[in-house]
């Protein structure tokens, strides 16, 4: 048989299916903009543009020298307090007493209470300081939510950051296990694009393999003369490769 008709015969064979081929994109499947929710003065930036890290890792730092300050200050304010507050309880449970036996009249009972109820409401006014106090300090140093890549940084030891109104963005990070490969397709030609359908994608001749995880619902600029077309999304696992988004990808789907 010649190998015309080999060919001929495999084409027409029902297991064979040809690939369609698309050109897309790679692009970051997660990318997240890092910032602080308090202010002070940067003392320690860790990472650099490129670095990998793991979830977890210390970004940068601010220093905590006020926080500490502030958490002493507002730990004394909590003792200070709860002595208050046992006093007054014990100067209630005295009250009662001495009105049960009918010694104490209303009136003084109702302070004592009322003196209770204000010690009361110091003590958790002064633990809620605390809390502020803890929380600001635990927040001031930027821990990356997962493992990834750093892909921008905007600030450097000795920068002061203002959180008041707008927290600034300090470190950008993206995931860097997976990835996006993201083409377009006109809306008569989305039959095969089918959420969790195997693809494979190609990135400088490497192939990785991928499944389809969206497809978009609002068409995207392609020209004016050119049917609306709607993105489709291929996520795939790059094995350890680092990629850049924006890099150009071939997406193969059978």
């Amino acid at each position: 048989m010649s190998r015309y008709a080999m060919l001929l015969l495999l084409l027409m064979s029902p297991t064979y299916v040809l690939a369609a081929t698309f050109e897309a994109t790679v692009q970051w499947r997660q990318r997240v903009e890092l910032s602080l929710p308090v202010s002070g003065v940067i003392s320690t930036v860790d990472v650099s543009v490129g670095d990998r890290v793991t979830r977890g890792q210390r970004l940068l730092s601010i220093d905590t020298r006020r926080y500490d300050a502030a958490v002493r200050a507002a730990e004394s304010g909590v003792e200070r307090s709860r002595g208050d507050r046992t006093a007054s309880r014990r100067e209630l449970a005295r009250a009662q007493e001495l009105y049960d036996r009918e010694v104490l009249a209303t009136v003084e009972l109702d302070f004592a209470k009322l003196e209770f109820s204000r010690a009361d409401a110091e003590f958790k006014r002064a633990q809620a300081h605390l809390d502020r106090a803890l929380y600001d300090r635990e927040h001031s140093e930027l821990h990356a939510p997962f493992d990834g890549i750093v892909i921008q940084r905007s600030v450097e030891v000795g920068q002061n950051i203002i959180a008041t109104l707008e927290s600034p963005v300090l470190v950008v990070l993206a995931r860097a296990d997976s990835y996006l490969a993201v083409f377009s397709r006109p809306l008569d030609e989305l039959a095969d694009a089918i959420p969790g359908t195997a693809a494979t994608v190609i990135v400088d001749g490497k192939r990785f393999a991928g499944r389809i995880t969206s497809v978009g619902m609002e068409a995207v600029a392609n020209g004016d003369e050119a049917p609306p077309a709607y993105p489709v999304t291929v996520e795939f696992d790059a094995q350890g490769e680092l990629l850049r988004a924006g890099t150009p990808a071939r997406v193969e789907l059978r």
